[in-house]
């Protein structure tokens, strides 16, 4: 009892320090703002506020060691860049081996779609379905369709009407927009990155609206199914209903606290898949889907979702030109991240104990802890080795450079040695994991100068 009034009181006094830095940080920013601020620091402090961090193209970029100048070569270097991702080139040659393999009659089950409009999968959709698909959207910038949220939110009632039959004549027919299949994709320099360099750039993907709210409306049955049929993996902690980081943090935390109690080593690792999202093998995914129970109208319209997929670049103004991916998940769509969790579900499932995960989303960390060094490297060992070839059946692909390997322990300078398709783990002190950064002496520090800096 004594504890827990200590940590009202605790949690108090962090929102009272809180609540005066935000106010003390306001004032002196707003505080910055006279009749000398020249017009270009005066609109970008107003952005500021309003929540806008728009950072403009340089207008010269270097692309394979040339530097592009006008806008129509920049903005189709990004589209042949953001293409590449999705390239089967990028999938190891054991992975291309066995796909080749299977490949064909995994496209004849595929064929086998029973249709069952009986159950709730299959159904029309409602108005309680549409409205509340719609209530979650945000006017934010519009797709190829150039219809912001605000325009179909705001329609009259027989619009609604209009446009929930020209939903369900979709889903009832089977018939996919091919505009649906189009996104427009806006380059974002990442951070700490030199932008003068196109590969230093991320996606942000823009799809028709009208498809998106569609989306909404079929991922949230999609997710019901999922959820009530306990389809989706207990370790999953990404992007799910009374999910979050601190279920993760919170387990890790524990864990390594009872390590040290015992006097016994934790080594973790935290693994990198690369290009996650867009090398996602699409006809593993359907068949996933599949086997979870879904067919009929909803199943048409998850295959659909996933053909022919094109993208366009934005920059300067100008678009680039269309451009066909290969493999992956549409950026931008709710129904990506659903069947992305789909995807990794199973990326554990041979992995023995006393190695233990966690998941969130693409973030896999695997760890375990003894009191013989040697023996726990082992164990870990060879659930890499168990990872290693789950990726050369699904497409997913480790990076041991970008991967990252922490001690827990009480000899810090005992030597770890793990590898990945015989390619070293770094050895670190400090690991972010999901935004805190945690040291091997768990001492918080570094997480707490991170903080005070930012």
């Amino acid at each position: 009892m004594a504890d827990h009034i200590n940590l009202k009181k605790t949690r108090a006094q962090a929102r009272f320090i809180t609540k005066k830095s935000k106010t003390e940080s306001w004032q002196i920013y707003t505080n910055s703002i006279s009749s000398n601020t020249s017009p270009t620091e005066m609109w970008n402090k107003i952005k500021s506020i309003k929540g806008i961090n728009h950072q403009p193209l340089p207008p010269n970029l270097l692309s394979n060691n040339n530097t592009l100048t006008l806008p129509s070569d920049i903005a189709e270097a990004f589209a042949l860049n953001f293409k590449k991702n999705s390239d089967c080139t990028n999938y190891d040659p054991e992975f291309i081996n066995f796909k080749n393999t299977v490949e064909d009659n995994l496209k004849i089950e595929l064929e086998t779609n029973f249709l069952q409009h009986d159950n709730h999968l299959n159904a029309p959709f409602n108005r309680n379905e549409f409205f509340n698909a719609l209530s979650g959207c945000k006017s934010k910038s519009p797709g190829p369709d150039e219809i912001p949220f605000s325009f179909i939110q705001n329609l009259p009632t027989i619009g609604h009407d209009l446009l929930l039959q020209i939903y369900n004549t979709i889903w009832d027919k089977g018939i996919y927009p091919d505009q649906w299949h189009n996104a427009i994709i806006i380059p974002i320099p990442k951070s700490n990155k030199n932008k003068f360099n196109i590969i230093n750039y991320r996606p942000i993907s823009l799809i028709n609206t009208l498809a998106k709210t569609m989306e909404k409306m079929v991922n949230i049955r999609l997710i019901w199914h999922l959820e009530t049929s306990n389809l989706i993996t207990k370790e999953q902690c990404g992007f799910r209903k009374n999910h979050s980081t601190i279920d993760i943090l919170s387990t890790l935390h524990t864990d390594i606290c009872n390590a040290k109690n015992q006097k016994q080593h934790l080594i973790l690792i935290s693994l990198d898949l690369e290009k996650a999202y867009d090398m996602v093998w699409r006809n593993r995914v359907l068949k996933i889907i599949q086997k979870s129970g879904i067919n009929g109208k909803m199943f048409l319209f998850l295959q659909n979702f996933l053909n022919d997929r094109k993208i366009q670049v934005r920059a300067h103004a100008e678009l680039s030109k269309i451009h066909q991916t290969e493999n992956g998940l549409p950026q931008g769509s709710v129904i990506s991240v659903t069947m992305f969790l789909l995807a990794i579900n199973d990326i554990f499932k041979n992995i023995p104990k006393p190695t233990k995960h966690l998941l969130f989303a693409d973030d896999c960390h695997i760890y375990c802890s003894g009191q013989n060094i040697i023996t726990t490297v082992e164990i870990l060992q060879n659930s890499l080795n168990l990872l290693q070839d789950w990726s050369h059946k699904t497409g997913f692909k480790f990076s041991a450079s970008k991967s990252q390997c922490i001690s827990f322990h009480i000899s810090p300078n005992a030597n770890i040695q793990l590898y990945l398709k015989n390619s070293p783990i770094p050895v670190c002190k400090t690991l972010r994991i999901l935004g805190m950064i945690f040291d091997n002496k768990l001492k918080w520090t570094p997480h707490i100068k991170r903080l005070k800096s930012t």
